[in-house]
């Protein structure tokens, strides 16, 4: 029985095999969500390579997505991850009319709204099978409430995301905007081709246009269209020279049809991120995450002129090229990182795994929160005995390293993962390690203690984190006393890759820490830190976050409120580092906002 599962209508290993002849390649989300959840993938090519009766007999008479649900509950997981509304409602069709013991059930909604699976999904009472419901957009959060009938607590806003630590500023980081020339055209999924043909027509300077997805191969030929000597179509194109054409334009195209759905959204992050301004079409499932987003300039959908008319104004204006280039780079960083969506999956599977039940969905006894779920195994006894005590539920992924000369308490529900990197339990004489109940230790990460660390309840501890003591633990004071430079994480902290904390640091209740940061200072609660030395970046505000979110109300309001806050790029200034480095991911690991 597997623990967590996640079902994924794709095949991601080919994007794996396109990447082995790049120099670079951004992160693969499925692949870091799997990771970061502890999860198996199932995905299309587990069907394909099937050969069981029931699975072939599904998938020829209700589709791959109904073959790829009916393997996933065959795994009878204890929590399940479907990526797509067609394997989702497949699964909460099985899980609504199967057993009484079913799975926890969390389902990203793409476009929902409107669709004959919508109504389908109505009809047949499906809400009932899915805990959680993960949507892009306000509209299809309302559609949810509305017509599918979801309690606002079991909805959960969603944003897209970019890997900001491989789409970045060009490097060295002096490359001057005036030695980006030309035009590129992106974006495949509901690309209005016939606006960017017309408005393509007369344009002065080269431009690039972008053929073709690994994800959508809709063939769309361009041979007929009549474009100028100008422009250039080019396909199958590998993310490094995708990367490459977005750090040498000067400005990104993304014409769209209207759509409910965030069509487009992953071609402007991956400009944004790059430092290039875009030109966009303003549809209705943008508008949640266009609200607020700099570096965008919007036209009316289909209009030609408009788009013509914001491609020059921008290409006269090296000024406000520049300035919208460094201003979307920041907030792409700051707020739509992959890592940050990564944690805003983990937050919601952990808060269906360990809600409140309603009547209707009638759980297994065994569903809940991690201290519930049994005792912890000899082998985990076994590879933890060094510690004082370990509570109950606690797993161990890999032997850890445990060095104790000190006093190491383990609470209930504890992870410490170790696969790939050994994770660290380390005291020494007059050291002790207090880890509090539901915590995540993830690979590589290494606590060393000559005083006090303290983890709260929930925290989260991204890979290669490390906590230690500088060896000046006890700092004198004026009266020759001395005072104790304990570590303290208060609950739900949620530390980055890569983070640093050193000794005498208190970080508050639910503040989130971006990867690469080195914490010298305390942290406040419910505020969003990062950089070297750390700092506060805006404040997160989580109950009022989310429900502003889920009413479309503008994320800047939360932003307003923290204390210091981002510094905007100056005008006239070159592209340049925002609050944490470019080629860092400046996300949390194991994390998203419009936010989190």
């Amino acid at each position: 029985m597997a623990a967590r599962l996640l079902l994924v209508p794709a095949n991601p290993d080919d994007v794996l095999v396109e990447a082995r002849g790049e120099e670079e390649h951004p992160r693969v989300d499925v692949l870091e969500l799997a990771r970061l959840l502890d999860a198996e993938i199932l995905s299309f090519a587990d069907v394909d390579a099937d050969r069981s009766r029931s699975t072939r007999l599904v998938g020829r008479f209700f589709g791959r997505s109904a073959a790829l649900a009916w393997m996933g509950w065959r795994r009878r997981p204890s929590t399940v991850l479907s990526l797509s509304e067609r394997v989702g409602t497949a699964f909460a069709f099985l899980g609504r009319f199967g057993p009484r013991r079913r799975p926890r059930h969390v389902m990203i909604a793409h476009d929902l709204a409107g669709t004959r699976l919508a109504k389908l999904f109505a009809a047949l009472g499906l809400r009932h099978a899915v805990h959680g419901l993960a949507a892009y957009t306000t509209i299809q959060t309302r559609f949810a409430e509305e017509k599918l009938g979801f309690d606002r607590a079991r909805l959960f806003p969603m944003h897209s995301h970019v890997d900001t630590a491989f789409f970045r500023l060009p490097q060295p980081l002096d490359v001057p905007m005036p030695e980006r020339t030309g035009l590129v055209a992106v974006g495949h999924t509901r690309r209005d081709d016939e606006t960017l043909v017309a408005a393509l027509a007369d344009v002065p300077v080269p431009v690039t246009l972008v053929d073709g997805s690994r994800w959508n191969h809709r063939g769309v030929r361009f041979a007929d269209a009549g474009l100028s000597a100008s422009v250039k179509v080019v396909r199958g194109l590998s993310s490094y020279d995708l990367r490459l054409l977005y750090q040498s334009a000067s400005v990104a195209l993304v014409p769209l049809l209207e759509s409910d759905a965030p069509s487009g959204i992953t071609s402007i992050y991956e400009a944004l991120a790059c430092g290039t301004p875009v030109v966009v079409s303003a549809t209705r499932g943008l508008a949640d995450s266009l609200r607020h987003l700099p570096g965008v300039v919007t036209v009316p959908v289909g209009d030609v002129e408009a788009l013509q008319r914001a491609v020059a104004e921008l290409l006269v204006d090296e000024h406000r090229r520049t300035t919208l280039g460094a201003e979307g780079r920041a907030c792409v960083e700051q707020t739509r990182s992959l890592d940050l969506y990564l944690q805003r999956v983990l937050t919601v599977v952990r808060k269906v795994e360990g809600g409140e039940e309603t009547e209707s969905l009638r759980p297994s006894p065994s569903f809940g929160r991690p201290e519930a779920v049994g005792r912890t195994s000899w082998s985990t006894r076994l590879r933890l005995r060094a510690a004082q005590r370990v509570g109950r539920g606690v797993r161990t992924l890999g032997a850890p390293r445990v060095l104790n000369r000190g006093h190491i308490e383990i609470g209930d529900g504890v992870t410490i993962c170790s696969r790939a990197m050994r994770a660290e339990l380390q005291t020494h004489p007059a050291g002790r390690i207090e880890i509090g109940r539901n915590v995540h230790i993830d690979q590589g990460t290494s606590i060393v203690s000559r005083g006090l660390v303290r983890l709260g309840d929930g925290c989260r501890l991204g890979a290669q984190t490390i906590l230690t003591h500088d060896g000046s633990h006890r700092r004198a004071l004026a009266g020759g006393e001395s005072v104790d430079r304990s570590i303290v994480l208060g609950r739900d902290v949620t530390l980055g890759v890569r983070v640093t904390v050193l000794a005498g640091v208190t970080i508050g209740d639910g503040a989130v820490v971006v990867a690469g940061s080195v914490v010298t200072q305390d942290v406040p609660p419910y505020c969003l830190a990062g950089g070297v030395p750390a700092h506060v970046l805006r404040r997160l505000d989580l109950g009022a976050r989310e429900v502003r979110a889920a009413e479309g109300a503008p994320p800047a309001k939360a932003a307003a409120a923290s204390a210091p806050a981002a510094k905007p790029a100056e005008a006239g200034a070159l592209p340049s580092r925002p609050a944490v480095k470019p080629g860092v991911p400046s996300g949390v690991a194991h994390g998203p906002t419009d936010p989190v």
